[in-house]
């Protein structure tokens, strides 16, 4: 790393602190520094998804290895050899819905761990193919 590349994420972080300090002063201001009521979110929100975790819990949305658990649940229910489409169909079966680039960027992960294997590369519109 060279000295200006240090000077300008010093810069950088600089910056970012007083972009988290404004952002503080206006959750402040929204919510009240006294004992005001916070903010209720909005009814009619998108149901969270809703998985297992590994000591029986209940997972939500936002819980650590949510998606990765409902994409490995999805690939128990799909053929030997699969595709983004059949995990997609999947989970829309368990109930689940995930957006096909998180889907997607899911299955790469797993294949980079060696969790699932990559058996051809995607290019294009073809899909890449995965085994369990």
């Amino acid at each position: 790393m060279t000295e200006q590349e240090i000077v300008d994420f010093i810069k950088q972080t600089e910056e970012d602190l007083g972009l988290a300090k404004k952002f503080l002063a206006m959750w402040r201001k929204r919510n009240g520094s006294s004992n005001a009521p916070a903010m209720v979110p909005a009814k009619g929100v998108q149901t969270p998804l809703i998985q297992e975790g590994n000591n029986g819990e209940a997972m939500r949305a936002g819980d650590y290895g949510a998606t990765k658990q409902a994409i490995m649940a999805a690939i128990a229910n799909c053929p030997p050899r699969y595709t983004l489409y059949d995990v997609e169909k999947a989970l829309a079966e368990n109930g689940s819905r995930l957006a096909k680039p998180a889907i997607q960027q899911g299955l790469s992960r797993l294949a980079k761990r060696k969790e699932i294997v990559l058996l051809t590369k995607g290019a294009g519109r073809k899909p890449a193919v995965y085994q369990k």
